[in-house]
């Protein structure tokens, strides 16, 4: 942190120090998003609701020396804490990825990075789906899992180093070529506090372990852009389904892969991913999605796409439900049995309107949410995004 700050300080002189260091202006950028969200159908209730996000953030990069070049980022974030999926349609794969579980107003990102030749070295507090398992085309829709998979995402006692949670990290990357990289990473095991959101939570526990993950990419343009992302990650310290003491576990590994179908007109992303079922609900999640751009000439910047994500129930999580169903005596309110998976579809629509402001319908219908048999849910909505400077 007194690295960053020193950063920060050398950023707004702009001025060479120390025999050839020298640090840029700082770059500051403010965003607010709005999603306006109804449940038509099925769920929890019918009701509407709408969700925010502001974050404003300060971006920069300067020469230490003649081979090392360091970047720096700070960012702060501010919610309602109204929750659509938990409180409205009750499923797991959130429908809106503004939804962060409670309000807070609180400083989130805060990193270094120092570039050496072929490699670099992050060190802070720092979001892990920036770089890793992350897809460009797949960030058009709204829906969290198709940021990152949501058997990531979802995972950990209080998920890993992700908004709106973000914990003390160490990331490495080397450039193996010109289209191959190597990214590793270490980070705190539990981020944040969930009993209170607006606390930075830099505390590291040796009970709460650690979260390791590690992602190749590749990068291929003789046919048009193409990237694929093999990517493994591991808990040093979960706690299992049936059990009350943390053990070593909770393994898993993804594919990811995006391309141009029509090079400028059509992209196509898909994602599978699977882990062990003895530490969450979930042991497996694909998506897959199309983008289509430049469709019209009148708007050439607009985008629309269309994609499915899909979650399956692992087997442990099922046995543990049926049997507390079967069980229980009748009329005491029990959720009905699983079903083997819950289903998402979304279909969006992104116009950019100016620089400042872009409008983004879409439509997600759920079916079986949160995997229960029950009724299948039809969520409408419109983001609004605003570019504050």
């Amino acid at each position: 942190m007194p690295l960053l700050l020193l950063c920060i300080l050398l950023s707004c002189v702009n001025l060479p120090v120390f025999g050839g260091t020298s640090f840029s202006a700082p770059v500051f950028s403010a965003q607010y998003d709005i999603d306006f969200l109804k449940n038509t159908q099925g769920g929890i209730s019918t009701d509407f609701e709408y969700l925010d996000l502001a974050q404003v953030s300060m971006a920069g990069d300067g020469k230490l020396s003649s081979d090392i070049d360091l970047e720096y980022f700070a960012s702060a974030i501010y919610s309602n804490g109204n929750n659509f999926s938990q409180d409205i349609v009750g499923d797991d794969h959130i429908v809106s990825n503004l939804e962060g579980g409670a309000g807070f107003t609180k400083f989130a990102q805060a990193w270094v990075n120092l570039n050496y030749k072929r490699g670099s070295l992050l060190l802070g507090l720092y979001d892990i789906n920036e770089e890793f398992d992350v897809l460009q085309s797949a960030n058009l829709f709204i829906n969290s899992g198709h940021g990152i998979g949501n058997d990531i995402g979802l995972s950990g006692a209080n998920g890993p180093s992700i908004y709106p949670f973000y914990g003390l990290s160490a990331r490495l990357k080397l450039q193996v070529s010109d289209n191959q990289s190597i990214k590793l990473a270490i980070i705190d095991g539990s981020p944040g506090d969930a009993d209170k959101p607006s606390s930075i939570g830099l505390e590291l526990s040796s009970d709460e372990g650690a979260f390791l993950i590690a992602e190749y990419e590749v990068n291929r343009h003789a046919e048009g852009r193409a990237r694929w992302l093999f990517g493994a990650w591991q808990y040093t310290k979960s706690i299992a389904l049936e059990s009350e003491q943390a053990s070593s576990g909770n393994f898993g590994v993804y594919l990811r892969h995006e391309r141009e179908l029509v090079p400028e007109l059509v992209d196509v992303f898909f994602r599978v991913g699977s882990s062990d079922d003895k530490f969450y609900k979930y042991n497996g999640f694909a998506s897959a999605g199309l983008i289509f751009q430049s469709f019209s000439t009148s708007r050439p910047l607009d985008t629309f796409g269309i994609a499915l994500a899909y979650h399956h129930v692992g087997d442990s999580f099922a046995a543990i439900s049926e049997s507390a169903y079967t069980d229980s005596a009748p009329g005491t309110g029990n959720q009905p049995l699983l079903a083997k998976g819950e289903l998402n579809l979304e279909i969006t629509y992104q116009a950019i309107l100016s620089d400042k402001l872009t409008l983004q319908p879409m439509m997600q219908y759920i079916s079986k949410p949160a995997a229960l048999d029950q009724g299948s849910a039809l969520a409408l909505g419109l983001r609004v995004s605003v570019n504050l400077l």
